[in-house]
């Protein structure tokens, strides 16, 4: 989880970089050089391909720390109910949370910033540049339409929308449990 964490954010660094770039080509579209937007271009293939690289590496960890965090948060919330005055199941619960959000906050922070990405190349004065660099851009802005997302077993998005359909399934789960007892 931690080479996760601090790869991932190697590569949020690095995205954020790019899209400052983008801003840069905006401000002052004389002053950049002809091949600055080329540059751009193979920079912004070779981070995609990073990127991919990531996913396909860390899909398998991802997807069990997915599928064991659902357990862990369920039967965390049964021994609160079971033993409500134990300071260790409180505590327990909290680690097994605040490690699946970390998860899932991480994959959307690199959505979002890969989304910033498109409307870096959007917001720029294209309509200023040369026909060939309108088309490097249009090119770049086809490779951002849709936004990069971390991706369990390349089935399940990790956003903070995954913790909350998990959470919610939880404490149905929990309920269930609990209402057998």
């Amino acid at each position: 989880m931690t080479v996760l964490l601090t790869l991932g954010f190697y590569i949020v660094t690095i995205l954020h970089i790019f899209v400052e770039c983008i801003e840069v080509l905006d401000q002052d579209l004389e002053s950049v050089e002809l091949q600055f937007i080329r540059k751009l271009h193979r920079l912004h293939l070779e981070i995609l391909d990073k990127l991919q690289e990531f996913e396909t590496l860390f899909s398998q960890i991802q997807m069990v720390q997915t599928a064991t965090s659902l357990p862990l948060i369920v039967g965390g919330l049964l021994l609160l109910r079971l033993y409500p005055h134990s300071l260790l199941c409180y505590l327990m619960y909290m680690v097994f949370i605040l490690q699946f959000f970390f998860l899932c906050f991480f994959g959307e922070f690199i959505h979002s910033k890969t989304e910033q990405i498109f409307t870096a190349l959007y917001m720029t004065r294209w309509y200023e540049m040369s026909l060939e660099d309108q088309m490097i851009l249009l090119m770049m802005m086809k490779n951002t339409i849709t936004p990069f997302t971390l991706m369990a077993a390349g089935m399940y998005n990790i956003n903070m929308a995954a913790f909350l359909e998990v959470m919610k399934l939880s404490f149905t789960y929990s309920a269930i449990l609990f209402a057998l007892n």
